[in-house]
């Protein structure tokens, strides 16, 4: 059988390791994630990897709230690949930043190894050590604490990691700026924050957390630090 590979190429470019490139290079196919029918993650791995003679596949991945139909693509995207290693195809699965943060392939990977097929993850640069590298800002210091969470539900449970962790990371926050500016207004910590988008990308964003949208690609970044 072939083996499956969950590689992580951190935000294209520059930020591909040498051990994801190995691992593409390696691969007999390439699965792309899908959300819309285009894949930024390949687009930004073809100036870096020869993936000319490589066998090309999209695995769609609709974004909706709905579990059933969430659990259905994925499901179908397993049956995808295990068809493939089944004929002894090396497959590598390419995610940005870092196939264990917020990927898709993690998903993939956990049933695919159930199914007693061999899997391997590569590590990437996780978007949010880019970004804090991006605007000047150390995650951690000495003992301080940090908390990554995605910008899904600003409830209850947010207030109390910001008022727990000394440092706090916010992913996918695109479209819950006007939420967390206001969160953090109230609590006096917008000068202790940072706004990253599109690292890497054509649009990029590095400053302080503006009112209104950025694009889906934006990380927040407090750094309260340690009192």
């Amino acid at each position: 059988m072939g083996k499956f590979y969950s590689v992580g190429i951190g935000l294209g470019g520059g930020y591909i390791t040498l051990a994801a490139k190995r691992a593409l290079e390696n691969a007999d196919v390439i699965a792309v994630p899908a959300k819309s029918g285009k894949s930024t993650a390949l687009s930004l791995i073809q100036d870096n990897v020869d993936i000319s003679d490589k066998h090309i596949i999209t695995l769609g991945f609709p974004m909706s709230r709905n579990t059933e139909t969430r659990e259905k693509a994925r499901n179908s995207a397993v049956d995808t690949v295990a068809a493939l290693l089944d004929t002894g195809k090396n497959t590598a699965m390419i995610t940005l930043g870092d196939a264990a943060v917020y990927s898709t392939c993690s998903y993939v990977a956990k049933e695919l190894a159930k199914r007693g097929y061999e899997t391997e993850t590569v590590s990437g640069v996780p978007s949010f050590c880019a970004a804090a590298a991006r605007a000047g800002v150390s995650l951690c210091e000495g003992n301080e604490t940090l908390a990554v969470v995605p910008a899904v539900n600003l409830d209850e449970r947010f207030e109390e990691i910001l008022d727990t962790f000394d440092n706090i990371v916010v992913m996918k926050a695109g479209k819950n700026l006007d939420k967390i500016y206001d969160m953090l207004e109230k609590r006096g910590l917008l000068g202790k924050a940072a706004a990253a988008s599109n690292i890497g990308m054509n649009g990029e964003f590095v400053g302080k957390i503006p009112r209104g949208e950025l694009g889906y690609f934006t990380t927040i970044i407090i750094k309260k630090g340690t009192p």
